[in-house]
């Protein structure tokens, strides 16, 4: 763990060669960036929220002194900073530091050109809320809890939304559970930190321990109890009002459901055959009828063969939630159905939905293009140009939205009159 100073710190970044100022300042974090003010303005706002949500949900404390987040426009920027630290960076989502001044390094395009998104800003404020709370906590409950808070705590119109599992596209745990793998909680909480760190799927039970305690109303209670009578198998057994085997047998069963759903879901996500992405996405589905990942990604499925009413019923358990984390993302689905049977009006309807409940910021001027879209075809120039702004705005450097964002530029300027008759990222 390399130590430093405020001034060791300023020094670094100018040998690093990157320019940060610092944008935000508040009691919680200090952030310098790169990027422009209206995505570091969403960077600041989702940090914050993030913070209070945890604070508030979970038997956790707060901090005195802020945390600094530096956050870069690209992952090489961030590698340029933490190298004259001797840092070499495994091209995680951030790098959390504890130190005379706590650091959280990050970025938001990976280096392939990527939204990065905001789960690796999200783990390191996780593990600086451990770190203060849970001081001397094992490796697997830091990584444990930190992977939960921040892979499956979402933030929903400023409310806490605990989310099903995403995607893992790593399929051996699922593989080698159907081979008689099983969870063995004493064997996981009595490792070292080293020992921890090479423990096969040890970091997938952590998390769905964790998960497993929220899951069945015990979590709090069982932070409470660590926080003053330690890590010993006893409290968890304790907390739980269960003994070490029934905790064993059930953190089977919830594995199975989630862990194979996940792994039909990614089997889904990496299929080119439209049959078999339908087939893999009904198992998970079977196991978890409420999985709205997987149920949005059915949506699409039967929006590409258009059949505009399966999709429909697969989307209406999200868009009878207003409170899904997906939900602006199958209002959007809508749309699309709605703009391929080239019903503009109805279109418009669903995006400005989307657009309204969206808080993801580069998901949301995605939106803003496609409104942009729709006036076009309804003969609408100015409302086309307002939107195609609102989409420019944003600083188009994702490479899927390049093309999007060229024929925007041109059409504002008037150089092009026209578009396609597509819902997707391009005319």
């Amino acid at each position: 763990m390399f130590k430093r100073t405020l001034i060791f710190i300023c020094s670094a970044f100018i040998f690093s060669g990157v320019s940060l100022a610092t944008g935000y300042s508040s009691a919680h974090f200090v952030i310098e960036s790169t990027v422009d003010k209206e995505l570091l303005q969403h960077v600041r706002a989702s940090a914050e929220t993030f913070y209070n949500i945890i604070k508030n949900n979970f038997y956790v404390l707060g901090w005195e002194q802020p945390l600094r987040v530096y956050y870069s426009q690209s992952e090489s920027e961030t590698v340029k900073l933490l190298k004259p630290y001797g840092v070499k960076y495994a091209g995680n989502k951030s790098y959390y530091h504890i130190g005379s001044v706590p650091s959280v390094y990050t970025h938001h395009l990976t280096k392939g050109g990527k939204d990065a998104g905001l789960e690796g800003l999200y783990y390191a404020i996780s593990q600086h809320l451990i770190y203060k709370s849970f001081p001397r906590s094992p490796g697997w409950f830091k990584k444990g809890l930190g992977s939960f808070w921040a892979q499956q705590v979402k933030i929903v119109k400023g409310k806490m939304v605990v989310s099903s599992p995403q995607a893992s596209f790593d399929y051996s745990l699922r593989d080698n559970l159907k081979g008689g793998l099983r969870p063995n909680i004493r064997f996981l909480i009595t490792r070292s930190d080293e020992q921890f760190e090479h423990l096969p799927y040890g970091f997938q039970f952590a998390r769905e321990l964790f998960y497993w305690l929220y899951k069945t109303g015990n979590l709090n209670k069982y932070l409470q109890q660590v926080s003053t009578q330690g890590y010993k198998i006893s409290v968890l057994e304790e907390a739980t009002s269960k003994s070490l085997g029934q905790i064993n047998l059930e953190l089977l069963s919830f594995l199975k459901a989630n862990c194979f759903a996940e792994a039909h879901l990614a089997e889904a996500l990496t299929s080119d055959a439209p049959a078999k992405k339908i087939q893999s996405l009904r198992e998970s589905i079977d196991l978890l009828p409420n999985y709205e990942q997987a149920r949005l990604e059915l949506a699409k499925c039967f929006l590409q063969k258009k059949e505009y009413q399966k999709c429909k019923e697969n989307l209406q358990l999200l868009l009878n939630n207003a409170l899904s984390w997906q939900y602006p993302k199958a209002v959007q689905l809508m749309g699309d159905s709605f703009y391929e049977q080239k019903d503009y009006q109805k279109a418009i309807e669903h995006y400005k939905k989307a657009w309204d409940n969206c808080s993801d910021y580069l998901y949301k001027y995605r939106i803003a293009y496609k409104l942009g879209n729709c006036y076009y075809y309804l003969g609408n120039g100015d409302f086309a140009k307002q939107w195609y702004q609102r989409f420019l705005s944003s600083r188009w450097d994702c490479d899927d939205m390049k093309q999007c964002a060229s024929y925007a530029r041109k059409y504002i300027q008037g150089d092009t009159a026209g578009g396609s008759t597509t819902s997707g990222s391009t005319r």
